[in-house]
């Protein structure tokens, strides 16, 4: 679930950005061949940002795959095991913290 939310929000932000537009260097003989140009340009720009979104996504996964390995956690057991309900979420936040907290005062 934080995964499926962490992508949700990096690809609402990438959406949110400006995007740069080129134009063709060359000085066509025909408007209409222009506008096919801009047209293509246009289009592989927006293939190269969603092939680079893509990319960047998968290595954010395979990142956190491998530090999840790292404790011995898969995916799999990581969606079996979490808290369904928003609730309970919030139920397991707060024993996080108050776990935390009894482990600070312990250390003083």
């Amino acid at each position: 679930m934080v995964i499926r939310r962490r992508i949700i929000d990096f690809i609402r932000k990438e959406s949110r950005q400006v995007r740069h537009i080129y134009l063709d260097q060359t000085k066509p003989s025909d408007e209409n061949t222009m506008e096919e140009s801009f047209i293509e340009q246009q289009a592989a720009i927006d293939h190269y940002e969603e092939q680079r979104r893509i990319q960047e996504r998968t290595e954010q996964i395979e990142s956190y795959r491998a530090l999840l390995l790292d404790y011995g956690i898969t995916f799999d057991v990581l969606s079996k095991h979490c808290p369904k309900h928003a609730d309970a979420r919030e139920n397991a936040k707060f024993l996080r913290n108050c776990l935390l907290n009894i482990r600070n005062w312990s250390l003083i």
